[in-house]
């Protein structure tokens, strides 16, 4: 078996205050598994510490993290400066 990761995409703008998403799946109504992106990676730790979320992982490469949150710490962190993106993390198994 083979297990790839996939992402939904999540975008929004700081200023004007719109979003929008792409997701072929509903949006999870308990905790689900994200990756985090930001101006920089302390800026994104800094933000998973005030919404109290689970990191994973760090990906300092890209400045983010892989995190466990549930939907209000995402709304919470599309809130915080220094968060540009939110990808829902997923998985595809292939048999």
């Amino acid at each position: 078996m083979i297990t790839l990761t996939c992402a939904d995409v999540y975008f929004w703008s700081e200023s004007s205050g719109l979003a929008f998403g792409m997701s072929q799946s509903p949006a999870p109504m308990t905790e689900g598994s994200y990756i985090i992106e930001g101006r920089s990676l302390e800026a994104v730790v800094t933000a998973m510490t005030v919404v109290d979320g689970e990191i994973t992982h760090e990906l300092g490469v890209i400045r983010a993290v892989g995190a466990t949150l549930t939907p209000a710490q995402v709304e919470a962190l599309r809130a915080r400066a220094g968060i540009q993106r939110i990808y829902g993390n997923g998985s595809i198994e292939v048999a």
